[in-house]
């Protein structure tokens, strides 16, 4: 009887040890594939971030509840704004973020265009397969807002040093549906980390029709 009570002692701390030493190398594992993710990514709970890549129109109000609810930074807006972006350097000139499935032209357009102008600038590129992708497109402000950073770079723009040109504003493909006697389109001011607007096309006269920059994004399928 006592050989066999000890003998059940003895396999009953082996069990707890060998539990012990499993539990130990999983709490291992889990850290160490935790250590593989960008800590953007952990950040943002490791949730791909699904940002609208439709066009459509916005008044002000949109815009604001639109940049609030994403927690873009915005100089004028959300200025404590942080959104956890998860870049990677594709080496090709192409930036991916992998928390919102985007992939960016790194470079953008080397001069400023009219928005009718950049339209087909973008066509132009996807005829030419431009980077090996033939689905660019101008983005939406949601897009274009997920690349306003809080700290300015060491150009003085508020993105990420990744990203590469000497252009400051950039045209949205989002159109204002607020009463204007001017065509406007939402833009992103990088030198200033602000949103704002450009005139597509004036009906009165009275106002400059705007040139600005485009930084072409398409969506990783």
């Amino acid at each position: 009887m006592a050989t066999s009570w000890c003998q059940r002692l003895s396999v009953f701390f082996y069990i707890r040890a060998v539990r012990s030493i499993k539990g130990l190398q999983d709490d291992q594992g889990q850290e160490k594939r935790l250590a593989s993710i960008p800590k953007a990514v952990t950040d943002a709970k490791i949730y791909p971030v699904k940002l609208r890549d439709v066009p459509k129109g916005l008044t002000r109000y949109d815009a604001e509840k639109m940049i609030k609810k994403h927690n873009f930074f915005e100089k004028n807006l959300n200025e404590e704004g942080d959104f956890a972006n998860a870049f990677v350097d594709n080496a090709d000139g192409t930036i991916t973020d992998r928390a919102t499935g985007l992939m960016w032209d790194k470079g953008g357009s080397s001069s400023t265009l009219y928005i009718w102008k950049a339209e087909k600038y973008v066509s132009r590129l996807n005829k030419e397969k431009f980077l090996g992708y033939d689905d660019w497109r101008i983005p939406t402000l949601e897009e274009l807002c997920s690349l306003v950073e809080r700290e300015r770079n060491e150009r003085g723009q508020h993105i990420s040093r990744f990203f590469k040109g000497n252009q400051s504003v950039y045209w949205s493909k989002d159109h204002f549906t607020e009463l204007s006697i001017v065509e406007q389109y939402f833009i992103v001011n990088f030198a200033k980390g602000n949103t704002g607007l450009g005139a597509r096309a004036d009906f009165s006269g009275r106002f400059p029709v705007n040139k600005f920059s485009i930084r072409a994004v398409r969506s990783i399928k």
